[in-house]
Parts: C-alpha cells; sequence; structure tokens
C-alpha cells in the first residue's frame, strides 16, 4: 500500500515512516509538514493513503483534504492528530476516511490503513 505521510513534527513522520515499513505492507511514497505539501504530494504520487495531521503551519489537514481529493480522489484520508477539540473531530469525521489520535498504540495505526485499504466507505471511524 502506498502511503503519504504528512506532519510538522519531525519525530513523528520518522516514526510513522519506521513502523510502516518494518510491518512491510506498506511503501511510504512522500513525506511532507503541511497541508499545501500533502496537496501537492498526493497530485504526484497518488497513494493509496494519507496519514493526514490537523494542525499544521501555512494549510492544516482539515483544509487540505478538499483540495487532495480534488488532485487524488481514490485517497484514503487518515487524520492523525495529538489534540483536538469535539468540534474539531466532528469535522473530522465529517471530511476524512478515518481518524484517529497520536496517542493511540502505532498497531492501531497499522490496523486502520490495512482497513481504510480494503474499504471502500468514507468515515469508517467507529468510537
Amino acid at each position: 500500500m502506498k502511503v503519504l505521510i504528512v506532519d510538522d513534527e519531525p519525530d513523528i513522520r520518522q516514526l510513522v515512516r519506521l513502523y510502516l515499513e518494518l510491518d512491510g505492507r506498506f511503501d511510504v511514497v512522500g513525506e511532507g509538514i503541511n497541508g499545501e505539501d500533502a496537496v501537492r504530494l498526493a497530485a504526484s504520487t497518488h497513494p493509496q493513503a494519507i496519514v493526514l495531521d490537523i494542525n499544521m503551519p501555512i494549510m492544516n489537514g482539515l483544509d487540505a483534504i478538499p483540495l487532495i481529493r480534488i488532485q487524488s480522489p481514490e485517497t484514503k484520508i487518515l487524520l492523525y492528530s495529538a489534540s483536538a477539540d469535539v468540534a474539531t473531530l466532528m469535522e473530522a469525521s465529517l471530511s476524512a476516511d478515518d481518524w484517529m489520535s497520536k496517542t493511540d498504540p502505532v498497531d492501531k495505526l497499522l490496523e486502520r490503513l490495512t482497513k481504510l485499504a480494503s474499504s471502500s466507505p468514507v468515515n469508517s471511524h467507529a468510537a
């Protein structure tokens, strides 16, 4: 599965990349640090999934989603956030295919990405 990682924290990007590559089912096709990177890289790599942070400089993840959908409509978007208020999570659940907290175990991230790869419905998050 081709995955794009977009997060402004280098340690998070490195950790997610490491786990995805060690798993063996994922091919990280790029990394970005803001929503503009997410849109540009989605257009050039057409990943099957994007692990997308919400709070980033220049353009946040929620603002990037509609532009990503235009550039790469088949790409599944998993919002990955350290902290978000209830309103943000409600908006995320309407625009992304799934979302999870960075405080969840990394195994859960691998599970969610695998589930997204095999599903077609949008908004698959189960609370």
